[in-house]
């Protein structure tokens, strides 16, 4: 868990905190070049009340391909 996931599930009551994990797990980040997915909770991120992707995503490493990348958040399939 990130060090903001452990804040708001500590600072948020026990509801708020399992819609915020819940609806994290709807978003997936994928590298941009490997297409390589993991869930966007477990990778350390937070998302709630998000409709749209960011643009751009964020640089990240990616597992797949071992190189640092353009990573693409989107809602899973």
């Amino acid at each position: 868990m990130s060090p903001l996931q452990r804040l708001l599930t500590t600072v948020l009551p026990a509801r708020w905190s399992a819609r915020l994990e819940a609806r994290t797990r709807d978003w997936e980040v994928a590298c941009g070049t490997c297409d390589r997915s993991r869930d966007l909770w477990e990778a350390g991120g937070v998302r709630l009340k998000s409709n749209a992707e960011p643009v751009p995503g964020p640089t990240g490493e990616c597992s797949g391909c071992g190189r640092r990348r353009q990573m693409v958040i989107r809602r899973k399939a």
